[in-house]
């Protein structure tokens, strides 16, 4: 998500500068958000098998996003939040 290519299943992502989401993603493995980055999530599911490891800022954008953890959050960064319209 960091670069130009879709993740895949199970893959572990790193997110380097702010990003939105805008399609639902695979399951991924562990996510990582470095501080200072925001990840967005449109209407869409964002899902995560592993640990999600929060160090900069999640930003949910409506009712219809999701972000699913199986495993462990780490919330040293934001806690999510819904986006003021």
């Amino acid at each position: 998500m960091g670069g130009s290519s879709v993740p895949t299943t199970a893959q572990d992502v790193v997110i380097l500068n702010d990003i939105t989401v805008n399609t639902n993603t695979a399951d991924l493995g562990n996510l990582t958000i470095n501080s200072g980055s925001n990840l967005s999530v449109g209407a869409f599911t964002l899902e995560v098998s592993g640990t999600l490891d929060n160090n900069g800022t999640i930003s949910i954008a409506n009712s219809s996003s999701v972000v699913d953890v199986d495993g462990e959050y780490d919330a040293t960064g934001e806690i999510p939040h819904l986006a003021r319209r």
